[in-house]
């Protein structure tokens, strides 16, 4: 029996509220670690993207009308590990690239992705 991780540690670096992009091609992302020194209440939102150039906001049709796919209430004047929930998972897992969004972030996220088999 091998040593195969049951898991990736990716750090996205974010520059002016929009981090790196994360190419899932290898792993699902399942959660992720904020840093300190944000603010409380944040909320996070993605990007997406088929082909690694051309990025839109990822939404969902919530029967009446687009609505952003997000993580609220994060406080990221502590360290905090967060997982997704299963809706926000099943929308984020047909991209192959993500861009997460943080009005303002500037710091490093560590972002948990599980080998794809």
């Amino acid at each position: 029996m091998g040593n195969t991780p049951i898991h990736n540690a990716n750090t996205l670096t974010f520059a002016a509220g929009v981090s790196a992009a994360l190419d899932t091609k290898s792993g699902t992302i399942m959660s992720f670690e904020t840093p300190s020194g944000g603010a409380n209440n944040a909320t996070l939102t993605f990007q997406v993207s088929h082909d690694g150039s051309n990025y839109t906001a990822l939404d969902y049709y919530d029967g009446s009308a687009p609505a952003a796919v997000s993580v609220g209430g994060l406080s990221t004047s502590a360290p905090e590990a967060v997982s997704l929930d299963a809706a926000t998972w099943r929308y984020l897992a047909s991209w192959q690239y993500i861009k997460l969004v943080n009005s303002g972030e500037t710091s490093d996220w560590v972002v948990i992705t599980r080998p794809v088999d």
